[in-house]
């Protein structure tokens, strides 16, 4: 534990810091496995909620967010939400961009796995930023095709098969997935698609 000064209304609380980890493999969903906390914890304020991710923000930032965190529709999502889902909110009112919004949903969503409802409604956040950001982005490069892969993910955890094996279906015979890892990832994605699980996996082979 280490002491942290919250930026935003001067809270000084302790907040979890990881030294160290070891992962031994990944899910469909990208969250590492092995001795390691996914995702990596964060610190929120207890006093304003602000979630603590970066220890450099200009007076400008500062207020702005200050500004933010004390509004009413931040103060609704303080109670039941999780830290990752705040930094979400945060990061939208920055206006950042899909990809990184993405990201960031999917990391809150392994934090509320246990909360079925909940986890759903973050999966929804996470299809629908992947969703912008590929029909946005014209480059087909690893984060075009690590993108591709894991909207067909969380279509099939979110329990919605036909799109998700009409996802892997689109892009199964796509140049980029003739890898044999990205290979062999599509067909276990279609048989668990055809077994309709919607449960996480490991990534095969990993």
């Amino acid at each position: 534990m280490v002491e942290t000064t919250c930026p935003i209304c001067g809270t000084t609380f302790e907040t979890e810091h990881v030294l160290s980890m070891s992962q031994y493999g990944m899910r469909l969903d990208l969250k590492p496995l092995g001795f390691t906390k996914a995702p990596l914890p964060l610190g929120v304020c207890p006093n304003c909620h602000f979630v603590q991710y970066t220890d450099s923000l200009s007076d400008e930032e500062t207020a702005d967010l200050k500004s933010y965190v004390e509004s009413d529709e931040y103060k609704s999502f303080v109670k039941d939400n999780s830290s990752y889902f705040l930094l979400g909110k945060i990061f939208e009112h920055e206006g950042r961009d899909p990809k990184t919004l993405a990201h960031i949903y999917l990391q809150a969503s392994w934090q509320v796995e246990d909360q079925p409802e909940k986890y759903q409604s973050y999966l929804a956040l996470v299809e629908k930023n992947l969703e912008t950001y590929l029909g946005e982005t014209k480059d087909q490069d690893n984060e075009w095709v690590a993108a591709q892969l894991l909207l067909g993910e969380i279509m099939r955890l979110q329990g919605k098969f036909d799109d998700a094996q009409k996802q892997f279906e689109s892009i199964k015979d796509n140049d980029k997935f003739k890898d044999e890892l990205l290979n062999d990832m599509i067909s276990f994605e279609l048989d668990l698609i055809k077994s309709k699980d919607q449960t996480p996996q490991e990534i095969p082979g990993n």
